[in-house]
């Protein structure tokens, strides 16, 4: 992400991260703070814990397997089954379960490879800057302990608790989300 910023000839961004991007971001945070104006976590877990495991799980008993053994695509609609993946909206669930099947088998299971045994709680106190946390009330693999924890061990934490039915607040409760975001930076 320096790189990419390096790239693009910017100096400081506020960051916004969802799920395992705000897991990014917390990486990024304590070991660049300096390139942060401000950092927003929305429903991002500080580890992966059993519950969450099985929710991105199912029946298959793990990750990986589940992506093994239904490909993509198949992951795509486990993960809509498991309130996931926002599971309100039709339109939105075949566009989802479509563009989780563009995504190679090999690539999605690089990516949940690099959260097996990740935990962002020792990072949380080198956090400095402003960060606002959008906490989900119902998310299977985020509890909203873990959003109270990250809010007390970051110094300058804010939180917002989203009512949304499921994981993917930013989805079903958009506006409750961008209205806490746009005052959290209107205050940064």
């Amino acid at each position: 992400m320096r790189a990419f910023l390096d790239a693009l000839g910017l100096q400081q961004v506020h960051y916004v991260g969802e799920s395992i991007g705000g897991i990014l971001g917390v990486a990024f945070a304590a070991r660049w703070p300096e390139r942060l104006k401000s950092l927003t976590i929305c429903n991002s877990p500080t580890t992966i814990r059993p519950a969450g495991e099985k929710a991105l799980s199912g029946p298959h008993g793990s990750v990986k397997s589940a992506l093994a053994q239904s490909g993509s695509r198949g992951w795509g609609r486990l993960l809509i089954e498991q309130k996931i993946i926002s599971g309100k909206n039709p339109a939105h669930i075949e566009w989802v379960v479509n563009e989780w099947a563009k995504t190679p088998t090999h690539v999605l299971q690089g990516i949940t490879r690099t959260l097996d045994g990740a935990d962002t709680a020792p990072l949380l106190p080198q956090i400095k800057g402003p960060t606002l946390i959008l906490a989900p009330v119902r998310s299977p693999i985020t509890p909203l302990t873990d959003q109270i924890t990250m809010r007390t061990l970051i110094p300058n934490a804010r939180m917002a608790v989203v009512e949304g039915p499921e994981h993917e607040i930013y989805v079903d409760e958009s506006e409750d989300c961008i209205n806490a975001l746009l005052k959290f930076l209107h205050l940064s």
